[in-house]
């Protein structure tokens, strides 16, 4: 849930972004921005790659051990749900494809500038939260949820 967050709001800061420079929607808009926004196409395909659980990404880690943990009871289940976790992925890739690569768009307008200062500092936690927990996979182990009384539930460290 945590990675989900990380990834998911660099993903819709991005999408903002694009929104209020151009005040559309409609992707085929949206053709050939790595030409004038080198920055954000890098900052696009790193959020979705985290959000599609790449190795050496918080969601990775996660995703991992939910199967792990289906394998043991559910294997049908875990097939099923690995078959929709490649889907999505499938579709996070074309989506990022059809944005930022191709032919540049008549409709951009207002994109003639990329990232600025403010924009990008607002991305850099995200992004390092995402690599960093999923590089240090060690951190997310050491956690202990203490459950002897339910009434105080408190996150310690070893």
């Amino acid at each position: 849930m945590i990675s989900h967050a990380f990834s998911s709001s660099g993903l819709f800061i991005l999408v903002t972004i694009l929104y209020n420079r151009n005040r559309s929607r409609i992707i085929k808009y949206f053709r050939g921005i790595a030409n004038q926004m080198p920055v954000f196409a890098c900052l696009f395909l790193l959020f979705t790659l985290a959000n599609i659980s790449f190795p050496g990404t918080m969601n990775f880690i996660g995703e991992i051990l939910i199967f792990l943990g289906f394998l043991q009871n559910f294997k049908m289940i875990t097939i099923l749900v690995n078959l929709s976790v490649i889907l999505s992925a499938c579709y996070s890739l074309f989506l990022y494809n059809r944005i930022v690569f191709g032919v540049e768009s008549l409709y951009l307008i207002n994109l003639n500038r990329d990232l600025t200062r403010s924009e990008i500092y607002n991305l850099l936690p995200l992004l390092v939260c995402c690599l960093l927990m999923g590089l240090n996979t060690n951190f997310l182990t050491l956690l202990e949820i203490p459950t002897k009384n339910p009434i105080f539930i408190y996150v310690s460290f070893k």
